[in-house]
């Protein structure tokens, strides 16, 4: 074996015919890739040499070979140019790091029916009734401790020196991509362009990125009719499964020019600011700050109750959850937009998983996981709310769905989780993420038990009481800090009526993780404004 160095390898001279099919787990996985063939001696590109590789190479190639040391990128360039930048986008992750991923978890039909059967039984029939009872309420009372105490810490502000973004030097601005995924959204499509463009940042240093997938004709067509910006790329991702965001942002990972990237849904309205204050952020953190998060919430807030108690449940997520996480020092569980990270860093940590619908959570308890921080920012986007209680629960399936994904995943990592994010991490993964799809799937079960059986009704009577006069409490502080209309307080005190509505989408969920898992359900945007 012959070790060589090099900082550029042709790309001309790549036989991508030394590839094989059934070995691109392993290109992947160890970034190398053979390269070129002369005589009987097989020459090879690689980032890194250990003896797997030397003992996998002289099994599938023989003895004869030669390594070339090159860097990790552009191995990454020549697996692409063969197989594809699908296979890139789709299996990055599950090659390089296949804990991490949720392609291989299944769930099966008789997994649903036990766990109703059983539930059904434990909570039902009066002998096993006080047991599960009892479950119930301790994981009931952790989780809502947890989140009070979390709230607590948030409600704490700490004080924000001002910035004239005016004085700030753009020269020295680095380029900024954007990704902005769409599908089926051409009601919305002329608003997103000019939201963007009301972005405060110097328009030579946007390298935007709108991702239409190739078979969406009715994107296609609509996007035709409109005239881009110059640093504006329609990037068409070509059909493959799973179709889902993640798969879609990944792909254009691969033609990202930018040092820092955002993701923006096609419904958001961005504070023109976001970039400048993300940026100002990245540059206080230190090189483990991989991610800066800004806050969500909906545009159409007043158009009913269901979008009135969504907005809500938003500012209480992105005001209060989210920055206590922070100063607890927890991992943080993103948001599906405004996330805006390092690329250098999002390329350590092998990008998105394709096959997880809540992406964003999921990443950002791997960020944590390996590492790295997250940092929530004073900026806020806006957004488009469900307006239908249908098209509510679609949106909240696919929600909880994601976050049992990421439950699994990351509890058969528990022990790098605790490595790296220590308890606070560990409380964070079963107290919020974990224990919220099971108080939504035995609420129902809990409701019909203290009907029907009437064990234990005294004790949950006070819970109920207790949990709902501390929710109401902090609602109604929420409501006054944000300076928000006087009808939030009446929508405050209705707000359990709205939280049930989560047991409904959890069943859906679970349903859809055993039969579609990487299903993406759409929500349709710009329908508002057709009713108003």
């Amino acid at each position: 074996m012959l070790v060589l160095q090099t900082s550029n390898v042709e790309q001309d001279k790549f036989d991508s015919s030394l590839c094989k099919e059934q070995e691109k787990f392993f290109y992947y996985k160890f970034n190398i890739v053979p390269w070129q063939k002369l005589n009987d001696t097989t020459f090879f590109m690689v980032e890194g040499i250990s003896q797997d590789i030397n003992h996998w190479i002289k099994t599938h190639y023989g003895d004869d070979y030669i390594l070339i040391k090159a860097e990790g990128e552009q191995i990454l360039n020549f697996l692409n140019s063969h197989f594809g930048i699908s296979e890139f986008a789709n299996n990055y992750l599950y090659y390089k790091k296949p804990n991490f991923s949720v392609k291989d978890i299944k769930l099966s039909p008789i997994f649903f029916a036990s766990f109703c059967i059983a539930t059904s039984i434990l909570t039902l029939t009066e002998k096993y009734t006080y047991f599960a009872l009892i479950l119930i309420f301790m994981v009931g009372c952790s989780s809502y401790l947890f989140k009070f105490v979390t709230t607590i810490f948030s409600l704490y502000e700490t004080s924000n020196q001002k910035v004239d973004y005016s004085k700030m030097n753009e020269k020295d601005f680095p380029i900024y991509t954007i990704l902005l995924p769409t599908f089926k959204e051409s009601a919305v499509i002329g608003q997103l362009i000019e939201n963007i463009e009301n972005l405060n940042y110097p328009k030579s240093k946007l390298d935007v990125k709108l991702l239409i997938e190739s078979d969406d004709q009715e994107m296609l067509a609509s996007i035709e009719k409109y005239t881009l910006p110059q640093y504006f790329k329609v990037i068409k991702v070509p059909h493959s499964l799973p179709k889902t965001k993640a798969k879609s942002c990944n792909y254009a990972m691969s033609f990202a020019k930018g040092e820092y990237v955002v993701i923006y849904d096609a419904d958001d309205k961005p504070d023109p600011l976001q970039l400048k204050k993300a940026l100002i952020e990245f540059n206080k953190g230190d090189d483990k700050l991989a991610c800066v998060q800004a806050k969500l919430n909906y545009y159409n807030y007043n158009y009913s109750f269901l979008t009135k108690s969504f907005s809500l449940e938003y500012l209480n997520w992105f005001q209060y959850l989210l920055p206590g996480f922070q100063k607890m020092n927890m991992p943080i569980p993103l948001g599906g937009s405004s996330n805006h990270f390092s690329v250098e860093i999002l390329r350590k940590v092998f990008f998105w998983d394709a096959y997880n619908v809540t992406e964003d959570a999921d990443l950002g308890l791997r960020l944590a996981q390996m590492g790295y921080k997250t940092r929530i920012i004073d900026s806020e986007t806006l957004e488009e709310s469900p307006i239908t209680v249908f098209a509510w629960i679609r949106q909240r399936a696919r929600w909880i769905k994601g976050y049992m994904q990421t439950y699994i995943v990351h509890l058969r990592n528990i022990k790098s989780l605790y490595k790296c994010a220590g308890l606070e991490g560990i409380l964070l993964l079963n107290l919020f993420v974990g224990s919220t799809a099971f108080i939504f799937f035995t609420t129902p079960f809990l409701l019909l038990s203290l009907v029907l059986t009437k064990v234990l009704n005294g004790l949950f009577l006070y819970y109920f009481m207790v949990v709902y006069v501390i929710n109401l409490t902090f609602l109604i502080v929420a409501v006054k800090q944000q300076k928000m209309p006087f009808y939030f307080y009446i929508v405050s005190i209705f707000f359990p009526i709205y939280s049930l509505l989560h047991s409904v989408a959890a069943f859906l969920a679970l349903w859809e993780f055993i039969v579609h898992p990487q299903r993406w359900n759409k929500t349709q945007h710009g329908l508002w404004k057709q009713n108003l």
